[in-house]
């Protein structure tokens, strides 16, 4: 109905199945319920509820209305004279805390202070107003020096009891500070401390058949709070929709996790910087073979930091200087960031062997030095697939399209593709300019048996040596694997591996013309 009432206005958009639309929907109501009743400092305890008014008069000289300025900028602020705090002001955070304010008179009460503290009143005589109705006068110390203004320090204790205090001069400490002690008054406040919150928030969806149930847990509230106000985060957040796919969803992963997954999901993201550098490099490395045979890829037998780590810096070293797909990344060999990468790649080895505390090491600098490089690289070249590349009837040169796999799926940008070479249709490429560089079979696009919802299913990365001629793939975002061996359906990427184990492959760059990229209303409804 929606492709064929509304293709005028929807015909360009893409579509996405939401196979489980339960779980978004309870997923929403507990999210929902954490914007309406979430607040760390809570919503109705210790509240004022009129405007905390006070008239001064110093010595007789009559009823003064002067404004009040707060000591710390913190505290709730009103430009109205004689008004000390505003209506509705939340006292939580002050609770037991002396806050003080700052206040110029005309004369200097060198005998007595009268003072009123009234409910939203400048009337002394309104009795139902007046709060310190027992005691409203102090009176001033004999040879007492003064500063140039009065201060007025109110302390507010959690069963509601305000104590007044008048500093006519402070001094370095406590000791040298001339101050007088007014009547403890009962504050026209709510009492009580800030409401006890949930563990979680709950949400629900009732179905027919069933019904979906998602929580949202306050830990995890106060970590991504917290996170909100921070720079760090929030720039590596804008990375997780530029970076390419297999980077870029264990980034998202590291940036929600909580403190107690944190250095597994560091230690899962620099795997993954690390295998898409590590290969980009060796594949690199191998389109400027000299002569004489190479090993580089040899010993490399699992898909862990230290041997892509390895193999990564052993690639760049032979590549040499000339290289440009991985000349960003030489950085990454170079002081001062060669330093942190290295020494995260030790310690999160020994922490994955009980051998560390995971307290001890600090995730975030190695994390944003890995995205922030692998950042450089991608702004100049494009991961992706080549898709539906074929050679029109009766046409010279072979058309089709380039998927650019950036961010998270489903994956829009596209850019069109004309030239003399064929691709196919799973092959990850790194294009730079109009050279294309081929990570297969090392990364590759497969479809997946247990998500054929996902039309152009997983991207597969390298992962280990199983036996001899069986080599283990496991697919980026997501738990599933594929097996590469002779005999089977991923035959050739086997006898590539083997041939890769024997002696490092002379490669050629592909020419991928002037790739342009087109509207997405032109791009198929894939991935």
């Amino acid at each position: 109905m929606l492709k064929r009432d509304f293709y005028a206005d929807l015909g360009h958009a893409e579509v996405l199945e939401l196979k489980d639309y339960q779980e978004v929907v309870s997923k929403g109501l507990a999210v929902e319920c954490v914007r309406r009743f979430y607040d760390p400092e809570g919503d109705f305890a210790s509240t004022t509820y009129n405007r905390l008014c006070l008239v001064l008069d110093p010595d007789n000289s009559g009823f003064s209305l002067k404004p009040f300025h707060p000591r710390k900028s913190v505290l709730p602020e009103t430009n109205i004279a004689g008004v000390l705090l505003p209506s509705s002001s939340a006292l939580s955070k002050f609770m037991g805390e002396p806050m003080r304010w700052k206040v110029h008179l005309e004369k200097h009460p060198s005998q007595r202070l009268d003072y009123y503290f009234l409910r939203s009143s400048f009337d002394p005589n309104e009795v139902e107003s007046l709060q310190n109705v027992e005691e409203h006068t102090v009176y001033t110390p004999k040879n007492c020096k003064f500063d140039a203004n009065l201060q007025i320090e109110l302390t507010v204790n959690p069963d509601g009891t305000a104590i007044p205090r008048f500093i006519y001069k402070t001094g370095r400490d406590e000791s040298e500070t001339i101050a007088t002690d007014g009547r403890p008054f009962f504050l026209d406040t709510t009492v009580g401390q800030p409401e006890i919150f949930p563990e979680a928030y709950i949400g629900l969806d009732f179905g027919t058949s069933n019904t979906s149930v998602s929580f949202v847990s306050q830990a995890s509230i106060e970590i991504y709070e917290k996170r909100a106000q921070e720079k760090f985060w929030n720039d590596l957040s804008g990375l997780t929709s530029s970076l390419p796919y297999p980077v870029a969803a264990p980034l998202a992963k590291y940036l929600r996790a909580e403190p107690a997954r944190l250095v597994s999901a560091a230690r899962e993201f620099t795997e993954a910087a690390l295998t898409v550098a590590a290969y980009l490099a060796y594949i690199e490395c191998c389109t400027r073979k000299r002569s004489g045979a190479s090993h580089l890829f040899k010993g490399f037998t699992q898909r862990s930091a230290g041997p892509l780590w390895n193999l990564f810096r052993e690639s760049i070293r032979q590549g040499g200087k000339g290289m440009v797909f991985c000349a960003d990344l030489r950085e990454l060999t170079e002081a001062p960031l060669f330093g942190p990468v290295d020494r995260f790649v030790t310690e999160i080895a020994k922490e994955k062997h009980g051998k560390i505390d995971e307290r001890e090491i600090d995730t975030i600098r190695p994390v944003q030095i890995l995205a922030n490089i692998l950042q450089k690289v991608f702004a100049e070249a494009k991961f992706g697939v080549f898709q539906q590349v074929q050679k029109p009837r009766f046409g010279k040169a072979f058309r089709g399209l380039f998927r650019h796999a950036v961010g998270r799926p489903p994956f829009v940008m596209v850019s069109e593709y004309v030239g003399e070479t064929s691709f196919a249709q799973d092959e990850a490429f790194v294009v730079r300019g109009t050279s294309g560089l081929p990570l297969h079979p090392l990364i590759f696009w497969n479809r997946c048996p247990h998500h054929p919802e996902l039309d152009g299913g997983h991207c597969y990365l390298f992962d280990c040596v199983e036996s001899p001629g069986v080599f283990s793939f496991k697919a980026a975002g997501a738990t599933c694997t594929c097996i590469a061996s002779l005999g089977n359906e991923l035959s050739s990427l086997a006898e590539q591996l083997i041939e890769f184990s024997k002696a490092d492959p002379t490669i050629v760059l592909s020419d991928v013309g002037a790739l342009a990229e087109i509207e997405e209303s032109r791009s198929p409804l894939v991935f």
